[in-house]
């Protein structure tokens, strides 16, 4: 790794399973720029997917690069919270000085899930000991969500079509409407990488389960089954006027609905607190398998949305 390089990474789909699934909570990160100096930069921008719901000003914060580490709450106390700002209800802003001259900004969304850090003129000339290609481990703790992950973003240009440490998934967007008769409806794009250990077939068959646990009430198997056919030579599509769906295994997007007929869920119409539950499998067994959990961002009556 030089000095002057820009290291781009898009972790696309990185999340498996929180706190339900007796696993630790992973993260997508959106981009990763590192330049390597005395007076280095480091930005990220990650989304991630969890059941937790932490309280930034009282739980360990860290971001570990390689050998470079950053705590944001350094003493968990009332110190701490003269670094941070609230912007609203769930969004927090954190900015710190550090070492005279470097800047360290944090932006922290809580209902969306969304992060964004800032780090200027700080002293990063332990990265430029790392290899120069391969994978490089990020680790991100927001109190109990911790994420480990090896992503490959050297010299990265084409967003999307180098390999990857190990198949993943992630969920981008998520609607569910329910108790509707013909209008219920269930909608989800993601993302989606699938190391195959050949060329891919002219046919794949995705399964699809959902379940889904709130305070007041809950559902579990919903299963959608899609048979995939090829339509160029790295994308899938699927539609027969009730479920359409669409896979590129080069870029990862993933989109897939069912509407216009009712859902088997017996629920009731208001919902707290509401977790998904989502199953991805691709080509059966030995094939791709990866399972997230999340929490719905809205709830309103009959409608979940995440």
């Amino acid at each position: 790794m030089t000095t002057m390089m820009t290291a781009r990474l898009r972790m696309y789909l990185l999340v498996l399973g929180a706190a339900t699934l007796a696993c630790a909570d992973r993260v997508w990160y959106e981009s990763f720029t590192i330049r390597p100096r005395q007076m280095g930069t480091l930005r990220t921008t990650f989304s991630y997917n969890s059941t937790n719901w932490p309280n930034v000003l009282t739980v360990p914060i860290s971001l570990v690069v390689e050998g470079y580490t950053y705590v944001f709450n350094q003493t968990n106390d009332i110190s701490d919270t003269f670094f941070w700002k609230r912007q609203g209800t769930n969004q927090f802003n954190y900015k710190q000085i550090i070492q005279n001259v470097g800047l360290v900004k944090m932006n922290l969304n809580l209902r969306r899930q969304r992060v964004k850090i800032a780090m200027q003129q700080v002293n990063l000339l332990i990265l430029n000991v790392t290899n120069r290609t391969g994978y490089h481990p990020v680790t991100l703790q927001i109190g109990g969500i911790e994420s480990s992950e090896a992503p490959y973003f050297v010299n990265y240009q084409r967003n999307g079509t180098r390999p990857y440490a190990s198949d993943f998934f992630f969920v981008r967007t998520t609607k569910l409407k329910y108790a509707s008769a013909t209008s219920d409806s269930f909608m989800l794009t993601g993302i989606c990488k699938y190391n195959a250990p050949g060329p891919l077939p002219d046919t794949i068959n995705a399964t699809i389960t959902v379940s889904g646990q709130g305070t007041i009430s809950s559902f579990a198997d919903l299963i959608f089954t899609v048979p995939l056919a090829r339509t160029g030579s790295q994308r899938y599509t699927f539609n027969d006027g009730t479920k359409a769906m669409s896979l590129n295994f080069q870029s990862g997007a993933l989109s897939f609905h069912n509407v216009g007929q009712a859902l088997p869920i017996t629920m009731a119409p208001h919902q707290t607190n509401f977790n998904f539950n989502v199953k991805l499998n691709l080509g059966g067994d030995g094939g791709f398998s990866q399972t997230t959990t999340y929490r719905a961002r809205t709830v309103g009556n009959t409608t979940i949305q995440y």
